[in-house]
C-alpha cells in the first residue's frame, strides 16, 4: 500500500487514502481512523489499474476520493463518494482525450465536490496540458466543468 493524500474530518478521525496493490494491479484504497488511532473502516475497490491522489471530508464524516486509471493509451479521472461508515454512496468518471490526472479535490458548503484535473493530451509534447475543474453535486450529478 501507498498512501497519496489524507484528510481530518471534524470529530479528529483521519482518512487516508491511495493505492493497494495486489496482483500487479493498482487499486482505490481509503482508510478512516478515530481520533484514538483505531482503524475504523478500509475500502478498496475493484477498478484495475487505479490511484486515488486527493480526497476531502465534511464535517459529518462524508468523503470524497478522486484519482486516475491509468490505461494502455488513455486515462480516465474517476471520483467516489463514501459514506461516514464506509459505504461508497456513489462513482463517477470522467474521460475524453488524452490522458487525465486528478490534482486537487475541495468540497464546499453545499457539499459539491470540485475535482482538479490536469489533461495531457494525445499530442502533448507540442501544446502543453490543460488544467480542468469538474464539479459534481453531492448525489453525483456534474453541474460545471471549467
Amino acid at each position: 500500500e501507498r498512501i497519496e493524500a489524507f484528510a481530518v474530518d471534524g470529530q479528529g478521525s483521519l482518512y487516508l487514502t491511495g493505492l493497494r496493490l495486489w496482483r500487479d494491479h493498482k487499486y482505490f484504497l481509503i482508510l478512516k481512523y478515530n481520533p484514538q488511532g483505531v482503524l475504523m473502516w478500509e475500502y478498496s475497490d475493484q477498478e484495475q489499474d487505479c490511484v486515488a491522489s486527493a480526497i476531502a471530508v465534511s464535517a459529518a464524516g462524508d468523503s470524497w476520493v478522486g484519482g486516475s486509471c491509468i490505461g494502455a493509451y488513455a486515462s480516465r479521472a474517476r471520483l467516489l463518494k463514501m459514506s461516514s461508515n464506509g459505504r461508497r454512496l456513489w462513482e463517477k468518471t470522467y474521460d475524453g482525450a488524452g490522458r487525465h490526472y486528478v490534482t486537487g479535490l475541495q468540497v464546499d458548503f453545499s457539499r459539491n465536490a470540485s475535482m482538479a484535473i490536469q489533461v495531457a493530451p494525445d499530442n502533448a509534447y507540442r501544446n502543453g496540458f490543460l488544467t480542468k475543474t469538474v464539479v459534481y453535486d453531492e448525489f453525483g450529478h456534474q453541474v460545471a466543468e471549467y
